[in-house]
């Protein structure tokens, strides 16, 4: 927005200072579930995990033995991780619902975009 609001100023011969732009939301994060610097004595409580901080993105859930493979960052031209949206990243779920990897597919197989370590 700051980008865009410059680049009209200057076609237009101006300047546009931006007073008051604020980022709201980043993917799944919102400002209105932050935290306070008085709540930050017991920060730890607001930790979330991988899978929680993107809950934006679409995902899929795999059996343990497809866990291995993903870990080994394998192409896989079959199966559940074949399942996600074409040309999008999506998460990798194992069977407890930990993050194991962002996969994208292209076309008939889906590759390895990001592999968590175990």
């Amino acid at each position: 927005v700051r980008s865009l609001a410059d680049d009209m100023a200057a076609m237009l011969g101006g300047n546009a200072p931006l007073t008051a732009l604020r980022r709201a939301r980043i993917g799944s994060l919102r400002a209105n579930n932050g935290v306070t610097i008085d709540d930050l004595a017991n920060w730890r409580a607001y930790f979330l995990t991988p899978a929680q901080a993107l809950t934006d993105l679409p995902s899929v859930t795999v059996d343990s033995e497809t866990v291995t493979g993903v870990r080994n960052g394998l192409r896989f031209v079959g199966g559940p991780i074949v399942t996600g949206p074409e040309d999008t990243p999506y998460l990798v779920l194992g069977p407890e619902g930990g993050l194991v990897a962002v996969y994208a597919r292209h076309g008939e197989g889906a590759l390895p975009e990001v592999v968590l370590p175990a």
